[in-house]
């Protein structure tokens, strides 16, 4: 097999592929909810929040290391709003 074939320059793969997600990919995941990982991690999430300490805010992140916690679902609880029907 010629491997090649695979080591593509910028210039050669902006000829051939796409900047963007495809309005098919976009609007899939648009279905698919981070409601349940929200809420299967929510418990670790508000315990990581407890044990924080107030006066010293930047120990959280020795704390989410340590529970490994991934940052970007810590983030998407922070940012996620909940809707009041």
């Amino acid at each position: 097999m010629n491997d090649d074939r695979y080591i593509r320059s910028v210039k050669d793969l902006e000829k051939v592929g796409c900047k963007w997600w495809p309005k098919d990919v976009r609007d899939e995941a648009m279905k698919v909810s981070i409601l349940q990982y929200l809420l299967d991690s929510q418990e670790k999430f508000i315990s990581l929040l407890t044990l924080a300490d107030r006066n010293k805010p930047e120990n959280l992140f020795n704390l989410i290391d340590a529970s490994s916690f991934e940052y970007h679902l810590f983030l998407k609880h922070l940012t996620q709003r909940s809707e009041v029907v």
